[in-house]
């Protein structure tokens, strides 16, 4: 996907990203770079060897925070898990689908979304009771 930028120094884009993005800024020299958890550095001429390891360094520390949100397992409570199974069973209905392909549709747009399989579920009952009846 292209998004186009305007002009701004690397602060006021990194301002404008994620959280999670890394930012690997190549310099002169002429202008100073202050160096963040989040923004790393690079001199030109540049050497490749120096840019590889800039990038696996970058790399590493992504799978690192990868691992650890996918370490937080977190335990649905009984609320949560009635909500989850009313979603399943509305799109059991209004999709004619097995509870397994409705719990895969579940999982598909809670991963897409970046939203928990509850607040997923949540959505989905009130876009259903929003709806008429398609039938």
């Amino acid at each position: 996907m292209f998004l186009p930028l305007k002009d701004m120094v690397y602060g006021e884009l990194r301002a404008d990203l994620p959280q999670s993005f890394e930012m690997l800024v190549l310099t002169t020299g002429r202008h100073p770079v202050e160096e963040t958890a989040h923004i790393r550095t690079l001199s030109l001429p540049l050497k490749v060897q120096e840019l590889l390891e800039q990038v696996r360094a970058m790399e590493e520390m992504f799978e690192w925070q990868r691992r650890k949100r996918r370490g937080r397992k977190s335990e649905r409570n009984e609320r949560q898990n009635q909500i989850i199974s009313r979603a399943k069973a509305q799109l059991m209905e209004k999709k004619e689908i097995s509870e397994a392909e409705a719990h895969r549709y579940l999982q598909k747009y809670s991963m897409e979304s970046g939203n928990s399989l509850t607040e997923t579920a949540q959505m989905i009952l009130e876009m259903m009771d929003e709806r008429p009846s398609e039938k």
